[in-house]
């Protein structure tokens, strides 16, 4: 559907990009869409485009069905961390990675956050794997090889911070 036919088929004028945006989504929603086992006492519920086309905040209805969609299995660092730590299996994903936007407003602490919580900072590992360096010692123990976990967790000379 073009701009000019939605503005004249719902008397509301859009930018073409919110509208190329908003038929994506839907049309993504529509495709992973899974048919539902109906309860005993399921009473009918408004569908999706209904809930859109009536929504004031469209987007947030958008971002909250794929949120949903996307919750049901687990993203490669998640199986990082359930590999090294058995119990974060456990953990509450939706609250670990909003923890830093709660608690600061420093771009640098949520980058830093958010790089953590993928396990995507440079260690010497990484670095000796990209071609940066040489040695895969820890800088500050030089004891076993830097790695994510040995640097947060284990290193003798860090725990002292």
């Amino acid at each position: 559907m073009s701009p000019t036919e939605f503005e004249s088929k719902y008397h509301t004028k859009v930018c073409p990009l919110t509208l190329y945006g908003m038929t994506s989504t839907l049309r993504e929603l529509w495709k992973n869409q899974k048919p539902l086992s109906l309860p005993l006492n399921y009473k009918e519920q408004e569908s999706f485009k209904t809930a859109f086309l009536k929504s004031k905040k469209p987007s947030r209805l958008a971002y909250q069905q794929l949120v949903e969609a996307n919750c049901s299995y687990k993203i490669s660092s998640q199986e990082k961390w359930s590999k090294v730590f058995p119990k974060a299996r456990d953990l509450i994903w939706h609250d670990a990675y909003m923890t830093a936007i709660k608690c600061t407003k420093s771009a640098k602490l949520i980058e830093f956050h958010c790089r953590f919580l993928h396990q995507i900072l440079a260690t010497n590992v990484s670095l000796v794997k990209m071609g940066y360096k040489d040695d895969i010692s820890c800088t500050f123990c030089r004891k076993e090889a830097e790695n994510f976990t040995h640097l947060f967790w284990f290193c003798s000379k860090i725990e002292l911070f």
